[in-house]
């Protein structure tokens, strides 16, 4: 097996993993073999530039370098990158958040790379993962998470934008303040019930801080008729001139009327005219395909999104 072949799950024990280990803790190791290694902050620019090449599949990793840095900050969204090198340029880059999320870039990094990864947070507890859909199958197996049971591990098409060629709309929209927290607070479980991106626990206990959340950071929006919400859709991710918009949600008795377009049509245009040029989204269901695609969405890649049940610690069975 060469280094650049895949295993199955029950050949992991025997992977090559044909890498220098402790370059791992020892980035002035001059070999050109290639090696995983922890970037820290002198890391930035090679590693916004290599994921420039890949922006539309990198925009969580690219947002959170951009707001949190590397090694700076507590946020639940700060991440820990691991870049995969060769003769000091950047062919894969691999993150973990503080909230336990692990996002890749790695199109062309071998098996090694992978397992490099796994082994480099062995001991860190893992929440879900998220990226390129073979880069996240291929992680699951790396991490040994294949027979951990998931609230949801699926391929989501991945939607472009140019937004020069949104039209106009006219609709009324505003920022969440304190007195929508209750109503935000059941729409953000509702929605992570109905996407199963939480448990049902985790999705009553998450709530209320998204909720005020929400509130604090700005980046949500409430679609109104008659001054009432209707429906809610907010921004995830910022890199450069591109922008990823999620948590659009539609209470069940309000669906069917296009309340999910609006809400999405009314931020884009709100975050064009702030300058944003071009705008990403998911689709996770066949009706949100069909909005966004109304909207002028393009498909332009297979995107994974994975939600295990309980958090696992990495390189153990708990």
């Amino acid at each position: 097996m060469t280094p650049n072949q895949f295993p199955s799950q029950n050949a992991r024990s025997a992977m090559p993993l044909n890498v220098d280990m402790s370059a791992l803790h020892n980035p002035s190791i001059g070999s050109p073999q290639p090696f995983l290694r922890e970037a820290d902050m002198r890391d930035r620019a090679n590693i916004d530039i290599f994921l420039g090449y890949h922006a539309e599949t990198s925009m969580f990793l690219r947002s959170n370098l951009a707001q949190h840095g590397i090694g700076l900050s507590a946020h639940a969204h700060a991440t820990r990158y691991f870049i995969w090198e060769e003769e000091g340029a950047v062919l894969a880059v691999f993150g973990l958040t503080n909230e336990g999320f692990v996002i890749s870039q790695a199109p062309n990094c071998p098996a090694a790379g992978y397992f490099a990864f796994a082994e480099a947070i062995k001991g860190e507890a893992v929440r879900g993962l998220n990226g390129p859909s073979s880069q996240i199958s291929r992680l699951i197996v790396a991490l040994e998470l294949a027979g951990r049971r998931f609230t949801i591990n699926q391929e989501e098409p991945l939607m472009t934008l140019d937004l020069a060629e949104l039209g106009a709309l006219n609709a009324e929209t505003r920022r969440p303040t304190q007195e929508d927290v209750p109503l935000l607070t059941q729409w953000f479980y509702d929605f992570a019930r109905e996407t199963r991106f939480n448990t049902e626990k985790d999705a009553r206990f998450f709530a209320p801080y998204l909720a005020l959340g929400a509130v604090a950071e700005g980046g949500l929006r409430l679609l109104l008729e008659n001054d009432e919400p209707v429906a809610m859709a907010g921004v995830n991710a910022i890199a450069d001139n591109c922008v990823q918009i999620g948590g659009i949600f539609v209470p069940e008795k309000l669906r069917g009327n296009g309340l999910g377009g609006q809400v999405s049509h009314a931020l884009l245009q709100e975050l064009r005219d702030w300058g944003a040029h071009s705008a990403i989204l998911f689709a996770n269901n066949p009706s949100a395909l069909r909005c966004y695609q109304k909207l002028g969405f393009s498909h332009r890649a297979a995107y994974r999104v994975a939600m295990l049940e309980n958090a696992a610690v990495i390189g153990t069975r708990e």
